[in-house]
């Protein structure tokens, strides 16, 4: 009997998971949020474009020159060292060329900064002015840095890869 005892004690206990309870399960009716016809429901009106900003615009235009003349000297350094990136990666690590190829590439990289400084400075103008009123200038002066600002990053990229592909 003994031995009986912890069966009978188990039981009990499990069978009193299943006693009903006195409170109600929650219905599974559609509940009213749900019983909307979202597709009648009035649409909201995009807001409208905010008024240009003479001050902004300029500064928009500012920062945009300063990426466009970044890109042109990006252009430049780039086609200088260019060959000498190509030159030393095909070289033993260490050795001369492969140094003034590091070099070259880390100029390189220093030459990107003028374009990734301006975009920044665009992008702070877009939060400053708020994301939900775009200035139409503005938006346009900022894709075209980062336009540039992409390019730039992909032709480093290439010429890092070198390096890589030994």
């Amino acid at each position: 009997m003994s031995a009986l005892r912890p069966v009978l004690l188990l039981a009990a206990v499990a069978l009193a998971g299943c006693a009903g309870s006195s409170e109600p399960f929650p219905s599974l009716s559609p509940r009213p949020i749900e019983k909307l016809d979202v597709a009648s429901a009035p649409q909201t009106e995009a807001p409208p474009p905010a008024a240009t900003d003479p001050a902004a615009d300029s500064a928009a235009r500012t920062a945009l020159a300063a990426a466009e003349a970044g890109d042109r000297a990006f252009t430049e350094l780039l086609d200088t060292v260019a060959p000498v990136i190509r030159a030393g990666a095909a070289r033993e690590a260490g050795s001369e060329p492969w140094l003034d190829a590091q070099q070259a590439l880390s100029r390189l990289q220093a030459a990107r900064l003028a374009t990734s400084d301006a975009l920044q400075t665009l992008d702070d103008q877009r939060m400053a002015r708020g994301y939900a009123a775009p200035d139409p200038a503005l938006e346009s002066a900022y894709a075209r840095a980062a336009a540039l600002e992409a390019a730039q990053a992909e032709k480093y990229a290439a010429m890092n890869a070198l390096f890589a592909a030994r």
